[in-house]
């Protein structure tokens, strides 16, 4: 008898230990988020289009499934905020975050990352609707445009610099001051040292003396 009292005292402490440790009681109320997902009619006509449909909690946390008429349960959820998205491979979906209090109350909002802390209330329980269509590919044009010849990167390269040659003159004509400006620039520096005779003379030493003295006959 003082056996199984000892036995069921030391297994009684562990548990409570483990539930200290880990912070979750048994007590701890579990809650559940519903919602429904609306697609258009050409996206429910083929067969096990559910399955192409996931619930993810917090970026796949737990991920939930829809059922036939599109509704879906997510469970065992404590209270606190969760970010709701619809995965599907076709259709863009708006996140919506779920506010859970201790009380089991349900609120839901718009996820806005811009203002965070902006409520922005959508019904409760969740109706997921598509935003648009993925587009993963532009779609070709094969016919001709005279807009892709001009903007093409050569005629650009090309026409640009012959417009500037044109327009610049007339810009300066008008402006006196910009006129006198543009000609002090295209002046010579005639105060300004050759900088290869600098460079030589810093480098090079100086230069040689040239013997000024003209040689005498020479004596047969």
């Amino acid at each position: 008898m003082y056996k199984l009292l000892l036995l069921f005292l030391l297994s009684s402490s562990i548990i409570c230990k483990e539930e200290k440790e880990t912070g979750v009681t048994s007590a701890e109320e579990k809650f559940k988020i519903q919602g429904k997902v609306i697609l258009p009619p050409e996206a429910i006509v083929e067969e096990g289009w559910q399955s192409k449909i996931n619930i993810h909690v917090d970026y796949g946390k737990k991920i939930g499934f829809i059922k036939s008429d599109g509704t879906f349960t997510i469970y065992n959820l404590p209270s606190g905020s969760y970010l709701i998205q619809v995965i599907h491979k076709d259709y863009d979906f708006e996140p919506v975050r779920v506010d859970i209090t201790t009380k089991g109350k349900m609120r839901a909002r718009r996820n806005i990352l811009i203002q965070p802390n902006a409520v922005n209330l959508v019904p409760y329980p969740l109706e997921m609707i598509p935003r648009g269509r993925i587009v993963y590919f532009n779609a070709r044009n094969d016919g001709f445009k005279i807009t892709d010849v001009l903007f093409s990167p050569m005629v650009l390269m090309l026409v640009l610099p012959m417009a500037l040659m044109y327009i610049m003159p007339k810009i300066v004509d008008k402006d006196p001051e910009l006129k006198k400006e543009m000609e002090n620039m295209q002046m010579p520096q005639v105060d300004m040292p050759d900088m290869s005779e600098m460079l030589s003379s810093w480098f090079g030493g100086e230069k040689p003396k040239k013997n000024s003295k003209k040689p005498g006959p020479r004596n047969r």
